[in-house]
């Protein structure tokens, strides 16, 4: 099956001070992680994680109650941990031959059929690219030749790429792989 996972604990410190958490900003009248919740129900995903931290009870009060997608969200109120912690932390819920699918809940993606889109790869982890202009202020993609991910830096203040992640899938099978190659990165704050 597909499922989704939101990383909504981020504290949102470049957009403060708002008086509220940053995935609530209303774009084109909605909050704007319900654009991604949008998004990943067009793809056929109808379950979705939503982690975040117990000082974000603006945004899980807004979602369980006043979103038109209420019915479709699990929150998962913790302590903040790293970003990657925050997109796998559902795998303990699912079974090994499901997929999880992530996206950044203040990043809006076009076209709408993104993830589906992604659904189509075989690979066991994808990721969707863009080019934001300022890869410095973001998570900086490297790929080789053939479009196989080398490396994924946080906020490298000399990007020699153009390319950021926005949105992803991993198979569940993968992700206790994932985590111990990447202990340090999954116990950073985001």
């Amino acid at each position: 099956m597909k499922y989704g996972s939101i990383p909504a604990g981020g504290q949102g410190t470049r957009m403060q001070p708002l008086g509220f958490s940053k995935e609530l900003l209303l774009v084109d009248g909605r909050a704007v992680i319900e654009h991604l919740i949008e998004r990943m129900l067009l793809s056929g995903i109808e379950n979705i994680f939503i982690n975040t931290s117990s000082d974000k009870s603006d945004l899980v009060t807004y979602l369980s109650s006043k979103s038109p997608y209420s019915a479709r969200c699990i929150f998962m109120v913790r302590e903040r941990r790293g970003l990657l912690d925050a997109i796998v932390q559902p795998y303990q819920f699912l079974r090994d031959d499901d997929e999880l699918y992530f996206g950044l809940p203040d990043t809006i993606w076009y076209p709408k059929n993104s993830f589906s889109t992604l659904s189509a790869f075989e690979a066991k982890v994808s990721l969707g690219l863009f080019d934001t202009g300022t890869p410095n202020k973001f998570d900086t993609v490297y790929i080789d030749h053939r479009g196989v991910v080398e490396s994924i830096k946080v906020k490298d203040p000399f990007p020699k790429t153009k390319w950021t992640w926005g949105i992803g899938k991993i198979a569940v099978c993968e992700i206790s792989k994932l985590a111990s190659a990447s202990h340090a990165e999954m116990t950073k704050n985001y």
